[in-house]
């Protein structure tokens, strides 16, 4: 469902793009916006807060380093994502509905709060909630820690990529190393919930 909601977005405009691009994307796009928001928006309801509950509760039970810090900054990381990707989504959703009544500088204005927020602040949440987990999972066992390894690279791709603002270019080299980190991110939950599923069918798993 995170897969096909962003895949829904389709070729967004650059962040250099004419206002006359950005408005008849959005117009074309409407709909279709419209709906990616809301799949993406079931995902996350029916999917991801029951994967970071399951996550907390099994990292919590091996977390004993720092009595039980790291697998309770995760679950804090997994809950401010939420809250982030659901406020998020009211921008492209507004300007969906509205474009007809916005003006240019408005439509423009959303269309880089959507980009500041969605691949500046929410890398940087992906790397404290995979960086958090992993470390968990390096020092326990808990899962295959390679995994672990994997999450520390994703979480670090994730946290440089965020940096892209610097640069003014989210299609360029930081904003890229930012795209990479997200489908790491995506194949990390994957894994780790395979893994978690191995755990409840067999617990000598792992």
């Amino acid at each position: 469902a995170f897969v096909v909601g962003f895949a829904l977005f389709g070729s967004a405009p650059a962040l250099d793009a004419t206002t006359g691009d950005v408005r008849e994307y959005f117009e074309d796009s409407g709909s279709q916006l419209l709906f990616a928001n809301w799949l993406i928006a079931l995902a996350f309801a029916f999917f991801f807060i029951v994967f970071a509950s399951g996550l907390r509760s099994l990292l919590g039970s091996v977390d004993d380093a720092d009595r039980g810090l790291w697998s309770r900054v995760f679950f804090a990381g997994a809950v401010a994502l939420v809250a982030l990707g659901g406020a998020g989504s009211v921008f492209w959703g507004v300007a969906a509905l509205s474009v007809d009544d916005l003006s240019d500088e408005i439509l423009v204005a959303v269309h880089h709060m959507d980009a500041l927020l969605f691949q500046a602040a929410a890398p940087m949440l992906f790397g404290l909630i995979l960086g958090a987990a992993s470390l968990v999972i390096i020092r326990s066992g808990v899962l295959w820690t390679w995994l672990g390894w994997l999450g520390i690279g994703a979480a670090l791709l994730n946290v440089v990529g965020a940096l892209w603002p610097l640069e003014g270019d989210n299609e360029g080299f930081l904003g890229i190393l930012a795209f990479i980190g997200l489908l790491l991110v995506f194949v990390w939950i994957l894994i780790a919930g395979i893994g978690m599923m191995r755990k409840e069918t067999s617990p000598a798993a792992g």
